[in-house]
């Protein structure tokens, strides 16, 4: 009984916020540099239908850049190898963002899955392409 105890005890900083989806990308990422160098990627995914029928999209966002060194952070995979209708699977916490409209002043929020980790799973062109025939592999296999 006390280790259940300990459990509801915790502070709120060990809540976990994490989130999973697979989606087709709906654009291409939008690249943003700051002056310090670093770069934040944005895109928005379709994972799913509500009741309705209608699409349901979230707003990624995926920080990272290029170094001498090599590829930094999620980012910069996003940025180099994502494109719009590509299939991904993405790992991250959700983040609700609160703003006041420019134009109508009314309160908005939207949801945006900060990226941690992303798995790409295939393109829409690979998904309609036809399977490669055999006279290409042939030659492929003649130039090793």
């Amino acid at each position: 009984m006390s280790n259940i105890l300990k459990v509801r005890q915790l502070p709120r900083s060990f809540v976990v916020n994490n989130m999973m989806i697979n989606g087709r990308l709906g654009g291409n990422p939008e690249r943003k540099e700051f002056e310090s160098g670093t770069v934040k990627y944005k895109c928005s995914a379709a994972f799913g239908r509500d009741k309705q029928g209608e699409t349901m999209w979230i707003a990624c966002e995926a920080w990272g850049n290029m170094s001498a060194y090599g590829e930094k952070g999620v980012g910069s995979i996003i940025g180099r190898y994502v494109a719009k209708g590509q299939m991904m699977e993405a790992a991250g916490q959700l983040q609700i963002q609160n703003w006041n409209d420019r134009n109508t002043g009314e309160r908005r929020a939207a949801a945006v899955l900060k990226v941690i980790n992303v798995r790409l799973i295939e393109s829409k062109a690979k998904q309609e392409q036809t399977p490669i025939n055999q006279q290409t592999v042939s030659q492929i296999k003649e130039k090793f």
